[in-house]
């Protein structure tokens, strides 16, 4: 390979590299999810019920950062027995270029919920972090359950 060739995949490489050293090992983000209840499933039990649900959403950050733009996938099992609300769940999210992180939706009392972040790949592999989010139920037009939720993370990378 001549000089020049190694000079110029060196060069089309360094985009790449600096943007990956640009971004922080550690950090806090507050990002917009909007989710759309794909499939759903309903128990009911006296005044309680319990239902599973896959969901499909997108996020946005108006600040830019590591959780802006991301697509989502999350199955969920969720309920409310003697006034009780709980969530229980799986999601994984990915960025533009197809990197992925996942995370263990672990508890929703209502109003405020938590999630833990559990690793990814590539940018996000080795991620660890927690969340908390906030959620709004709404209706699409057509009557599908969607949810409009807040989510702030503290995020580590290694």
């Amino acid at each position: 390979m001549s000089l020049k060739m190694l000079v110029i995949a060196a060069a089309a490489l360094l985009p790449i590299a600096a943007e990956a050293g640009d971004r922080p090992k550690e950090g806090t983000e507050t990002y917009n999810n909007i989710w759309v209840v794909t499939s759903s499933s309903v128990v009911k039990s006296g005044d309680g019920f319990v239902s599973t649900q896959a969901l499909s959403g997108v996020t946005t950050n108006d600040e830019g950062g590591l959780f802006n733009n991301n697509t989502g996938n999350c199955l969920l099992v969720y309920g409310k027995f003697n006034g009780v609300e709980y969530l229980r769940g799986s999601c994984v999210k990915a960025d533009k270029d197809g990197d992925q992180f996942f995370e263990e939706v672990g508890a929703h009392d209502g109003k405020i919920g938590t999630s833990t972040l559990a690793g990814g790949v590539g940018k996000f592999a080795g991620v660890t972090g927690e969340e908390t989010f906030t959620s709004t139920p709404m209706k699409s037009p057509d009557g599908h359950d969607m949810y409009l939720t807040t989510t702030k993370v503290h995020y580590k990378l290694p």
